[in-house]
């Protein structure tokens, strides 16, 4: 399990020692272990879920999410000082695709 937590940590970009490896190892273990006795449940006769409410059983006729709406903002500068790295008016970040 030690690997999957170092390979983990890599990914997260997280430096570990190893007593951290050891602490997280053990907790890992120890949802992969509840993960194991949820699996053992019986869950045929459960219908899937979306919501966890059922709207249609509590008298809800509409969705209780908002609908997005957008908005302009003009003060983009002020947004701009919050960033690490801008150039021009755009945020500037690492590049993430090959």
């Amino acid at each position: 399990m030690k690997i999957d937590i170092e390979y983990i940590s890599n990914l997260a970009r997280l430096k570990l020692d190893d007593s951290d490896k050891q602490k997280f190892s053990e907790q890992l273990m120890k949802i992969l272990d509840y993960m194991d006795k949820l699996n053992t449940v019986n869950t045929g006769n459960v219908v899937p879920t979306s919501h966890p409410v059922d709207l249609k059983q509590s008298g809800v006729t509409e969705s209780l999410q908002r609908d997005d709406v957008v908005k302009q903002y003009d003060n983009k500068q002020k947004l701009l000082e919050n960033a690490p790295e801008s150039e021009a008016a755009y945020f500037k970040v690492p590049k993430v695709i090959g």
